[in-house]
């Protein structure tokens, strides 16, 4: 079974980073090409990473580690600035070409070698919503002399709709407690004490078999109303091919067995079409421009 940790937040600790790491050659973004000059809300796609892998002969790479095999590999990053994001559909993409500038189709299947050409299943989602990563695998290598990788198509993304207030009233706070937050189903699945340098909490950890990015925020109320002083303290994400599990945590400053929870969430969710258009030079020096 294969499992994936796609986040993990530690209390008091805000770590982000977008890495970009160039294998073979030096490589300069595409973007979408969307005619007007881009705007705060255009949805954009750059190249964040180009791998790529010549057809080699046994003689040639005995010895050395290299592979044999011939492979183009790339990974990009999707922007879309005017939604949240929760989640890519690789499976449903819509692929029109990924070639080089010599009509090498790269999107070809080579029977008998393992793994299959096309957008990987996995996609590594921000946290701040608005951006995600993923792979494009090709079992090829660009042919000899091609100076450009031309990708086309559309992905769609799954993003939030409808966001307000919702509110569960007199939660008990005792472990196996199920309760709803809008739709969404929700577990009490830790309750334990915490020491902090401004005193000890009470910590509370929620788990559910759906996503939790549709929550924005959460804030705890007392029995007369008044809102208990609380800090997230860690969320985590377990997935395999079949099943989900996510958890997210709280410190409260106040011991108490019943709370009320406001959350600010998304209640439902709509797919927008990401447009992809990228010309991206692979030559040394040369810069990726748009695709026509």
């Amino acid at each position: 079974m294969r499992s994936e940790i796609h986040s993990m937040i530690q209390p008091r600790t805000v770590a982000r980073a977008l890495q970009a790491t160039l294998f073979i050659w030096p490589l300069l973004a595409g973007r979408v090409s969307l005619g007007d000059p881009p705007k705060p809300s255009d949805r954009s796609v750059s190249v964040a990473a180009l791998e790529m892998h010549r057809q080699l002969g046994g003689k040639l790479s005995e010895g050395l580690g290299l592979k044999e095999e011939g492979a183009t590999n790339m990974t990009f990053v999707l922007c879309v600035p005017d939604r949240n994001l929760f989640a890519l559909d690789p499976a449903d993409a819509a692929l029109i070409a990924f070639t080089d500038d010599k009509g090498t189709n790269l999107l070809a299947a080579r029977p008998g070698r393992l793994g299959k050409p096309g957008l990987q299943q996995y996609a590594a989602i921000s946290s701040d919503n608005h951006r995600a990563k993923v792979e494009l695998q090709s079992l090829l290598a660009p042919a000899e002399g091609a100076t450009k990788l031309v990708l086309k198509g559309t992905i769609p993304a799954l993003c939030g709709a409808d966001r307000k207030k919702v509110r569960q009233d007199q939660l008990s706070l005792l472990e196996g407690t199920k309760f709803k937050l809008a739709s969404l189903e929700l577990e009490v699945a830790k309750v334990e004490t915490r020491s902090y340098d401004d005193g000890s909490a009470m910590t509370v950890q929620f788990k559910s078999n759906a996503s939790l990015r549709p929550i924005k925020s959460v804030r705890f109320l007392s029995s007369s109303g008044k809102e208990i002083k609380s800090l997230p303290i860690g969320r985590g994400s377990f997935r395999n091919n079949k099943s989900i599990l996510e958890t997210c945590g709280f410190a409260l400053w106040e011991n108490v067995a019943s709370v009320t929870v406001e959350a600010d969430m998304f209640t439902q969710t709509e797919t927008v079409q990401i447009p992809v258009s990228l010309e991206i030079g692979v030559g040394l020096g040369s810069a990726a421009s748009p695709a026509k």
